[in-house]
Parts: structure tokens; sequence; C-alpha cells
């Protein structure tokens, strides 16, 4: 029995959307005396900072246009749009904190002075707050690898900080976060559009008698 080439060209297809869609995407961050930003996509890196030096564009002088002023929103009406869409960006949020990813954290924090009662009292305390912060931070996100930790140092000098975090989701999740907040508003969109029709028909005046 031979099979069609457009099955197995189907297949073919079928299977690399499934692919595409398992494929985990993310932000690589890492922060010590410079920032360097990489976009993570399966076993590709691609580093956005720093970036290359361009070279210095020529100025062109710019002509003064005269901008049309546009009537500011009232703050009532501001308020309300807030009202209605917080809930909904909310949601949002906690669905995609839900699916994110934390697969490497690092903190390291160094502590000096040449005073060593005064570094060990901001040691101490740094050292309390990193602590109890742990707890919540594994609570809220899925965490797989950590690192977070204090130094001390007694030589003079300002502290400092060194970090590295990965951060990523699947293709999917991010889709299904991005629909789930599409659908919400559009149907807030249309609720709201439903509401001011209704508000703008003038209603029937009574029959005389």
């Amino acid at each position: 029995m031979t099979v069609s080439p457009i099955w197995i060209i189907l297949g073919a297809v079928l299977l690399g959307l499934l692919l595409l869609l398992l494929l985990r995407v993310g932000v690589d961050l890492e922060y010590g005396e410079t920032l360097t930003l990489r976009l993570r996509a399966g076993p590709l890196r691609f580093t956005l900072a720093p970036g290359r030096k361009k070279p210095p564009a020529k100025k062109k002088e710019k002509k003064a246009v005269r901008k049309e002023e546009k009537p500011e929103a009232g703050l009532k009406d501001t308020l309300e749009k807030t009202k209605e869409f917080l809930p909904l960006a909310l949601d949002t949020a906690g669905r995609f904190r839900k699916k994110l990813r934390i697969d490497l954290l690092i903190l390291e924090i160094t502590v000096r002075g040449a005073d060593p009662a005064e570094a060990g009292i901001l040691y101490g305390g740094l050292s309390a707050l990193l602590g109890a912060s742990l707890p919540a931070l594994e609570n809220a996100f899925d965490l797989r690898k950590r690192r977070i930790v204090a130094h001390l140092d007694f030589t003079p000098g300002k502290p400092s900080v060194y970090t590295h975090a990965v951060f990523s989701l699947a293709v999917w999740q991010g889709l299904a976060v991005g629909f789930h907040f599409l659908m919400g508003y559009l149907k807030l969109r249309r609720a709201r559009k439903s509401r001011a029709g209704t508000e703008s028909t003038p209603s029937a005046s009574p029959a005389s008698s």
C-alpha cells in the first residue's frame, strides 16, 4: 500500500507546526558591570544588547510644524475605561505569570565597607531580606535553578550587584494568553459600543391625549 505524497506533506506540515508550538522562547538577561540582553528561541541565541555602535547621523534641520491641538479626554471617561479594562489586564498578567518559567536566577549582592560593624549590620539585614523573599518568589513563579546570596567585603567601596536571569515560555502558551486577552478586549469593546448606542438613542415621547 503506497502512501499519497499529499498525506506525507500534510503530516510534515502538522509535525512542523507542533514543534513550533512546543518551542520555548524567552529572554536571557545578565547584568554586572554591563548589561547583556539575549533573545532565545530553542537552541538559537540573538544578542540584543549591547548592540553595534552606529555612526553618528547627520543632523537635519527640522521645520517647525504646527500641530493641531486635540481635545483631551475627560477624566471621567479615562477612569471608566481603566475600571473596565483593569480586571482583564490583571487576569491576563496572572495567566502570563503562571505560564512564565524562570529557568535560571542568579542574584549576588556584595556589601562593602571599611567599618566592620556597619558592614556587618548591612550584610545581616540584606541576608534576612533575601531569605524572606525567596519563598514568595518560588510560590509566585515556576523557578527551576536559582542562587541568591549576599557577600561581605571589608574593603572600602560601593556595593555591587550581579544578576543573571533566564525567562521562557512555550509558543503555544504565549498564543493562549494573547488569545485570551484579545477575546476579552473585543467583548469589552462590543459592550461599550452597545451602551454608547443605547444612550444615544432618543427615548420615545409619550402620546398626547
